[in-house]
């Protein structure tokens, strides 16, 4: 029951994840959409390096799944220090 739970959790963890690397922007020259280190810049509304839960939940894709993208941040935060650093984002979860 456990491993079943994990991997509908999982999956659903990785498809908010893959979405929040989207943009709401028209997709140019060729459709590429931004690498996860552009996306985490976009994201870094301060500039500090670092986002914060609220930068996080501010995204576009965070703000189309507002009840998963919160279990998506805390599985990013290998830290586990309430941020996410570029390192932990490019990662993913």
């Amino acid at each position: 029951m456990k491993t079943s739970q994990l991997l509908v959790v999982g999956a659903a963890v990785s498809s908010i994840f893959l979405a929040s690397c989207e943009t709401d922007q028209p997709k140019r020259g060729g459709g590429q959409q931004p690498d996860r280190k552009t996306m985490f810049l976009r994201l870094d509304t301060n500039g500090d390096g670092v986002l914060t839960r609220q930068e996080f939940m501010a995204g576009p894709n965070a703000q189309r799944n507002p009840q998963q993208a919160p279990q998506v941040f805390r599985s990013m935060d290998r830290s586990g220090n309430g941020t996410l650093s570029r390192q932990e984002f490019v990662a993913g979860p």
